[in-house]
């Protein structure tokens, strides 16, 4: 698993859902049904997502068999 190196590798939700071209309420929707990159709860109640595992993500979906 890739290390988090700083505050640099995480994307808001907003650069989330705007790198996987959904909405936010999308990746609200796949984070409640444990479908996507995994999120960072902060104790700011804030979310982020490790840039790494996003793009990783998105590759595993471009490839995945239909």
């Amino acid at each position: 698993m890739p290390r988090l190196e700083s505050f640099e590798d995480l994307w808001d939700v907003h650069e989330t859902a705007a790198y996987l071209h959904i909405s936010r309420s999308a990746l609200y929707h796949w984070n409640y049904q444990g479908i996507g990159p995994r999120p960072i709860h902060m104790p700011n109640k804030r979310v982020y997502y490790k840039r790494d595992e996003v793009k990783h993500f998105l590759a595993a979906m471009i490839k995945a068999p239909r």
